[in-house]
């Protein structure tokens, strides 16, 4: 790993061969899972380059944290020796709620890692479905994730896996999207296209999460040129697969409904 960690002398007294060959392992899992961007990321938050051992009852049993530009690997003092190979398991949650440099993204790590791994790795294709449904090149998904984080930050009633998982979820609505378009067979039907593009002349997609919404769970609205998908801080991320919503859109004196299904 670039800038490896660097164990003072005194640390290979404090860290017991056990804790530290679990930690070992996980570090392994992290920097496979997540690449030169996980090493950057470590490096930045544990600046010092240093791991130690200490006694805390934040863990039931033992687990990882970031704190003053060390790493630590925690012991519970009641359960020492106990579920030792897994003391790292959270190593990147604890990279993401580690303290951040001056500079650092808005997003945490761990919701930067969900947009690289679930989001840019497949939004390509949806896009590329739904601006061939709609025979509209220019059709543009804009998620903006920075404002999608910082609503669900300030959410109490946010689903508290929601930074893992923030691409995944983002895709999924887009990817709804696209189901709605080939249920109402907008590749065949002109006059939809027609509808859509007369509805949504700026041909943007766009997320955006409220406090509350009408809805059961998320709903659509027009805003600008643009049609806006709508969570709560509540429901955003819930699949409900049974749940259908309408867009109305009037065109040429005839109404159709475009049905979302999320």
């Amino acid at each position: 790993m670039s800038g490896s960690f660097i164990l003072p002398p005194q640390c290979f007294s404090l860290i017991h061969p056990r804790y530290a060959e679990g930690f070992v392992y996980y570090l392994k899992y992290y920097i496979d899972a997540h690449g030169d961007n996980g090493k950057a990321e470590l490096n930045s938050v544990v600046p010092t380059h240093t791991i130690t051992m200490i006694a805390s009852n934040k863990f039931s049993y033992c687990g990882t944290d970031i704190a003053n530009d060390v790493l630590r690997l925690n012991f519970n003092p009641s359960n020492l020796g106990t579920n030792v190979n897994n003391v790292s398991e959270n190593l990147a949650d604890a990279v993401s709620k580690a303290p951040q440099p001056s500079g650092a993204p808005s997003l945490s790590f761990a919701a930067r890692a969900s947009i690289t791994k679930d989001y840019e790795t497949q939004v390509a294709e949806v896009l590329a479905r739904c601006q061939s449904l709609l025979q509209n090149p220019k059709l543009k998904f804009e998620p903006n994730f920075d404002a999608l984080g910082a609503a669900l930050k300030s959410g109490k009633d946010a689903r508290e896996d929601w930074e893992r998982n923030l691409g995944n979820f983002a895709l999924g609505y887009y990817q709804s999207l696209q189901s709605a378009l080939e249920y109402q067979k907008f590749g065949d039907d002109e006059m939809l296209r027609e509808g859509f593009e007369e509805g949504i002349p700026e041909g943007i997609i766009r997320l955006r999460i409220l406090e509350k919404i009408k809805s059961s769970y998320n709903e659509i609205v027009l805003e600008d040129g643009a049609l806006v998908i709508q969570a709560s801080f509540l429901t955003f991320g819930r699949q409900q697969q049974t749940d259908i919503y309408r867009l109305h859109l009037r065109t040429g004196g005839q109404m159709f409904t475009m049905l979302l299904r999320r």
